[in-house]
């Protein structure tokens, strides 16, 4: 075997777990406010550590993640008095690494699905007092058709695009409508990349853009979003600890039957906090936690993040 197969095994018993492109949607969806519910397919800060690194070929991984947010309604960059969003998710990942590779095998492919299931609870207020809503359900599945994959040892890279497909829980006709599904197309082409300058810190950066079709039931169409996630961890022995963010952007109006709805509803999110990973035998426990600011026409609060794996 290779010095450089020798060296992406190691880097895959060490951080299976965490495999690049790991994609969920989750939040809630009210026309009334941005980006049809201010929410974005992406969520952001699931991308915060080793986002590059994937699995070696002819190997495939079953990862878990389980995220719960809770916050505020933003109108403009103002809250909501008497809003509320609660929603907690759990998603299933199964990645594939192929058994083709390139360039001495520094280059390989991979493909994933992603499938969840969650619960949300948003609470507005009406002229007639204050509306509650809840969903249990499953979010859309995200398809990653094909991920070309670069690893040399110090850097690695990942060049995707994730496809939701609107089959998630959707409550048609709903004003509040708290599904986790969206009723419309999302393509995101993504960019990570992992680099270990040393072999105490790992650096971390994900490129999103999201772009949206059409809500055939509502007539809506969310503006597209770009988001970025960044992540710095020490790492000694099997523990890596470090502080994360992210900035998720719409830079695009929403429209409604056509037309740009006033003032665009765009949406915007600044979050930072920690993240850290314990290896245990082949696999780990990550977690992280993100603090939102910086809210724009959108959900904002907390948003903790636990993820599982086992290879199979």
């Amino acid at each position: 075997m290779s010095e450089i197969s020798n060296d992406r095994r190691r880097i895959f018993n060490n951080f299976w777990l965490i495999a690049s492109s790991s994609i969920f949607s989750f939040v809630f969806a009210n026309p009334a406010y941005a980006s049809e519910g201010g929410k974005s397919e992406y969520s952001a800060g699931v991308d915060s550590i080793a986002t590059a690194v994937t699995p070696p070929p002819k190997s495939t991984i079953l990862l878990n993640y389980n995220t719960l947010f809770e916050g505020d309604i933003f109108v403009g960059d103002k809250r909501l008095d008497g809003s509320h969003v609660e929603a907690y998710v759990s998603a299933f990942r199964l990645v594939h690494s192929w058994p083709v590779s390139l360039d001495g095998g520094k280059v390989t492919f991979t493909s994933q699905i992603v499938a969840g299931v969650g619960t949300v609870n948003v609470k507005v207020p009406t002229p007639g007092g204050s509306a509650s809503r809840s969903s249990t359900g499953f979010t859309d599945p995200i398809l990653f058709p094909i991920a070309v994959n670069y690893n040399d040892g110090r850097l690695s890279a990942s060049l995707s695009t994730a496809v939701w497909v609107p089959l998630g829980t959707y409550n048609r006709g709903d004003p509040i409508n708290t599904g986790l599904g969206t009723n419309h197309f999302t393509i995101a082409p993504a960019v990570y990349v992992t680099y270990r300058p040393t072999k105490h810190v790992n650096l971390d950066i994900t490129s999103v853009t999201e772009f949206n079709t059409i809500n055939r039931t509502t007539r809506y169409e969310s503006g597209s979003i770009q988001t970025f996630t960044f992540g710095a961890s020490y790492v000694k022995r099997r523990l890596q600890i470090g502080p994360a963010a992210y900035y998720s952007t719409q830079f695009t109006d929403d429209r409604s039957s056509g037309v740009v709805v006033p003032g665009g509803n765009r949406s915007r999110v600044l979050g930072v906090g920690a993240q850290g990973f314990l290896a245990i035998g082949h696999g780990g426990i990550s977690f992280a936690y993100f603090r939102d600011t910086l809210v724009r026409n959108r959900a904002g609060g907390n948003n903790f993040w636990l993820k599982f794996g086992v290879p199979l």
